[in-house]
């Protein structure tokens, strides 16, 4: 593991534990941000390393799908999870009539917790 994708998985971690916080807190659009954020280090960590991806959300995004997802190196339901906490986080943090859901910003922070368990087994296994 790269110091670059050891430092993306701390991240995703802190960013997993702030989620927790905030969705304990009822501060759904926060919980949601965060549990965003988690998922994005930590696939920008499995995808780290390749000069064209960079990262930019899309490009990160869809590097994840084509070398984990589609190749099923990694359940493919974990890029529809990304896909889905990334409308949730646009949601949360620019449309300010939209509220989030409890039940919704829960499972995003449950999903973002295993989306960086399985990113973390994986890079240390390489």
């Amino acid at each position: 593991m790269t110091p670059l994708q050891a430092r993306l998985l701390e991240r995703a971690s802190e960013a997993v534990e702030a989620a927790r916080l905030a969705a304990s807190g009822s501060d759904g659009r926060t919980a949601a941000n965060r549990a965003y954020y988690a998922m994005f280090f930590a696939a920008w960590a499995l995808v780290a390393g390749t000069p064209e991806v960079g990262r930019r959300h899309q490009a990160v995004h869809a590097a994840f799908g084509e070398r984990f997802a589609r190749t099923r190196r990694l359940d493919p339901r974990l890029h529809r999870w990304l896909l889905d906490a990334f409308d949730l986080r646009l949601l949360a943090d620019y449309d300010p009539l939209t509220e989030v859901e409890p039940e919704i910003t829960g499972e995003t922070v449950d999903q973002a917790a295993e989306f960086v368990r399985m990113a973390t087994t994986l890079l240390r296994q390489r």
